[in-house]
């Protein structure tokens, strides 16, 4: 899987007669949809990066990095920091 910063590794099953239709994430699509807005509103309410990963690990049992953490919030910083820059 690859959020907008990042990579999670998956392991897929497999059968014989490739039958086996994920869940989470549809055949073909590498990325999680909503994951880093997931990420972003949790830092914009005050967690820190290791609460963030001890959230996520609790709540959907995937280990995530700190840095990981890190990197999805600063891709996003620049975006978040001109929306608040612009005038009325």
């Amino acid at each position: 899987m690859l959020p907008d910063a990042g990579s999670i590794p998956a392991i897929v099953p497999r059968d014989r007669n490739g039958r086996f239709e994920p869940k989470l994430i549809p055949k073909h699509q590498r990325r999680l949809n909503g994951f880093n807005d997931l990420i972003f509103s949790l830092i914009a309410r005050g967690m820190t990066t290791r609460d963030v990963q001890a959230h996520i690990a609790h709540m959907y049992q995937v280990e995530i990095s700190p840095e990981l953490v890190s990197t999805i919030t600063d891709s996003r910083t620049p975006r978040a920091s001109s929306v608040a820059i612009q005038p009325a």
